[in-house]
């Protein structure tokens, strides 16, 4: 029983990240080792492309970003990459396509996120 809290309660964290790329001063206390499951992330992903088909579920294709942003496909996924190359000017640099859309949003977590983000380490393994 205690096991299973334990889960939950790392998903509901991976959860939060996933959609506000920050955890609060209490949420990182409730870290294994201050460690977030970068799986449980890419779970949480996966469930805001089912609902939205965008991650992040706000930007959209047609606006400026600088990163990376996931279009669900009706087979896999689709990563659209810009960048910033001048002040407030962003170009699309890349547009990977993947079979699997597990594939895709591990790469994309990886890739956007890193081994730390906002000072909070993420285990990919």
């Amino acid at each position: 029983m205690l096991l299973m809290i334990k889960q939950t309660d790392q998903t509901h964290l991976a959860q939060k990240f996933a959609l506000n790329w920050h955890l609060d001063v209490n949420d990182r206390q409730e870290l294994y080792d201050g460690v977030l499951n970068g799986k449980l992330v890419c779970e949480e992903i996966i469930k805001i492309l089912d609902e939205n088909g965008w991650y992040p579920a706000a930007w959209k294709l047609d606006r400026d970003f600088d990163g990376g942003l996931i279009q669900k496909m009706d087979s896999g996924c689709k990563i659209h990459w810009k960048a910033e190359i001048g002040v407030m000017r962003y170009v699309l640099v890349e547009v990977e396509d993947f079979e699997s859309i597990e594939d895709g949003v591990s790469l994309f977590a990886k890739r956007f996120f890193g081994n730390e983000f906002d000072d909070i380490k993420i285990d990919w393994s």
